[in-house]
């Protein structure tokens, strides 16, 4: 799961992100709250956007609607595991220029997906 702060760090074609960003949606967060059927309203986005986006947010066995921004992204909530935990240490660290020297606070920010969206966007250096 790519949970990133900007719209843009998605690297999604340019008509899905023109789509999404004349609807006034600029952040993965506020993506990741639509429904499918929030997607079909959006003028000119058509299936094919629609599952770019699904794919890119690694969502294939899981619709964007079912995601809880609140939801631990451990256990219970969205499933992750500790290599999940590893390669979101390093995309923080390669797209963000964030490095996590303290191990338990890697607990505080992987605590859910807003949590880690306002943490990048507050500790970001790229």
């Amino acid at each position: 799961l790519r949970t990133l702060t900007l719209l843009d760090d998605l690297e999604l074609s340019i008509r899905s992100t023109c789509c999404l960003k004349r609807a006034g949606i600029d952040t993965v967060a506020k993506l990741i709250e639509l429904t499918e059927e929030d997607l079909r309203t959006i003028r000119n986005m058509g299936p094919k956007s629609r599952n770019e986006i699904i794919e890119t947010l690694n969502l294939e066995d899981m619709q964007p609607e079912d995601i809880d921004t609140d939801a631990p992204l451990f256990g219970e909530g969205l499933g992750l595991d500790s290599i999940d935990a590893l390669e979101l240490i390093v995309l923080m660290e390669k797209k963000y220029g964030i490095k996590l020297r303290d191990a338990s606070k890697g607990k505080e920010i992987f605590k859910s997906v807003r949590v880690m969206a306002d943490y990048i966007e507050k500790n970001r250096t790229k």
